[in-house]
């Protein structure tokens, strides 16, 4: 895989590293444009100063004795030039989308646990009301009895006085 090295800056540099599972008795060779670069093997690709002629799409191959070659998905590295202002560029790549991969991934995840906590805090919250509401009835009925209680009494006091 070929990671960029972020944006470019006018004559600036910029590094592309080949990432490979295996390290070990790997060479590394980088190509441009469907062409192999005349550089030693290295991991590492370093642009200096870029201009308009490092534009073009690169890629790296992994060359393992025993398993053979792999390309890479390959890398833009584009060169913009103004006819007024500077000449302004930035790199394309798959690096980047797996940056913003895993930002999105993790958003998602973080709204994924606020929308839980939400529906936890919700139940606890009608869990209380539920364990307050038969509070609730018992005081109720008691008022309740003391009412009828309270009426009943004037109701014998004036069946009494109006007896034998």
């Amino acid at each position: 895989m070929v990671e960029p090295g972020g944006m470019l800056a006018p004559g600036g540099t910029v590094t592309l590293t080949c990432e490979t599972p295996a390290q070990s008795s790997v060479q590394i060779h980088w190509i441009k444009d469907g062409m192999p670069l005349p550089l030693p093997p290295s991991p590492m690709l370093v642009l200096s100063e870029v201009k308009p002629e490092d534009q073009g799409t690169y890629s790296c191959v992994a060359m393992h004795p025993s398993h053979g070659s792999q390309e890479s998905r390959g890398v833009s590295v584009v060169i913009e030039t103004d006819k007024e202002g500077p000449t302004t560029g930035y790199v394309e790549g798959q690096g980047l989308g797996t940056v913003a991969l895993a930002l999105g991934i993790l958003g998602g995840l973080g709204i994924a646990v606020l929308l839980i906590g939400a529906i936890m805090w919700r139940r606890r919250q009608r869990q209380r009301q539920e364990r307050k509401a038969p509070e609730n009835q018992e005081e109720e009925e008691e008022e309740e009895r003391t009412e009828l209680n309270q009426s009943e009494e004037p109701e014998a006091a004036e069946s009494g006085a109006a007896g034998p």
